[in-house]
């Protein structure tokens, strides 16, 4: 019945009659329920545009094109609210929050956010510690964060939280993917972030704008004999597809000569020092890696190169990791 209104030819019957219909409730019932609240609102696609009165305002539905559209109208002005046609709105690689940082030499400290997942949104309510993985051996171990959705509902806890090496030892690859990282083997595992480690507890570090900050930093090379052709040598960034960039303190010292550093294929620092002294030249470079190594030489144009000091400072967060 199209027409809900009570016709001249019927009754006036109110509810629950024994044997005849409600006539008297029949319209209101169309878009309430019998408690008076609102089941639905059904808008039928207007030919003129709604002018509310002052200090009044209308939603009103209306023909564009195929689609019959929700307005809203107020003050002279209206504004489209919603279009079947248009495509849903998705939080492809959506994340906030969730920032991790060193609480003690075992735990780490997740902050409260949210975190887009295969298409769903899950959420971790409350500041959270967890327990991850340590490396036992002397050098710096990167290791991926992840987290993965729950076996049920939205709201993540400590259990949804993982960790893998991403450097050389127990390698597991990144990689980028439906709008953020994964695990490459094992998609269910958002990274969410890195953290170092080393001797069995977690090494110092804070996340500072686009990088992790080591603060006084981390030897990884400390050599009397240094490598006077190419080699690579393990500088300990984080193995991700494409190029991790790391800042290094570097040192190079070679007795009596002018002495030189070359990392992948640049000269980084050198120094000119004629005559029979030590020279040792000392200074910042930005070095580059694909898989947690680079290649490097110390070269004397006199003598033999003697030393070779590498301090790691500081690694760029991959794009699309920061937040």
């Amino acid at each position: 019945m199209s027409d809900q209104r009570i016709q001249y030819t019927e009754e006036m019957v109110g509810a629950n009659h024994p044997t005849k219909s409600d006539t008297l409730n029949r319209l209101a019932l169309v878009e309430t329920d019998i408690d008076g609240h609102g089941k639905a609102r059904f808008l039928k696609e207007q030919t003129t545009i709604p002018g509310p009165a002052s200090g009044e305002g209308v939603l009103y539905a209306k023909a564009d094109g195929a689609d019959t559209c929700l307005y809203y109208r107020a003050n002279g002005s209206s504004v489209l609210v919603a279009r079947p046609s248009a495509p849903a709105f998705k939080a492809l690689g959506f994340i906030s929050g969730l920032q991790a940082s060193k609480q003690d030499d075992a735990r780490l400290l997740v902050r409260a956010g949210a975190v887009e997942i295969g298409g769903g949104i899950y959420y971790l309510p409350e500041d959270t510690t967890i327990s991850p993985g340590c490396v036992n051996g002397v050098n710096l171990v990167w290791r991926a964060l992840t987290v993965t959705p729950p076996a049920s509902g939205d709201t993540l806890s400590a259990d949804n939280f993982h960790n893998f090496y991403t450097t050389l030892d127990g390698l597991v690859r990144l990689s980028w993917r439906n709008g953020g990282w994964y695990i490459t083997d094992n998609t269910a595992h958002r990274v969410i972030g890195l953290y170092p480690s080393a001797n069995g507890a977690l090494t110092n570090y804070a996340t500072v704008g686009g990088m992790y900050r080591l603060g006084l930093g981390l030897t990884v090379l400390d050599t009397t004999s240094p490598p006077t052709s190419n080699t690579n040598v393990n500088i300990c960034l984080p193995i991700l597809s494409g190029r991790t960039y790391g800042d290094f303190t570097v040192g190079v010292a070679a007795p009596g000569g002018n002495v030189g550093f070359w990392c992948n294929y640049e000269t980084l620092l050198s120094s000119h020092h004629n005559g029979s002294t030590a020279s040792k030249a000392i200074g910042q470079c930005l070095m580059w890696s694909s898989d947690g190594t680079a290649l490097m030489s110390v070269l004397a144009s006199e003598g033999t190169a003697n030393w070779l000091r590498i301090i790691l400072k500081n690694i760029h967060i991959p794009s699309g990791m920061a937040r």
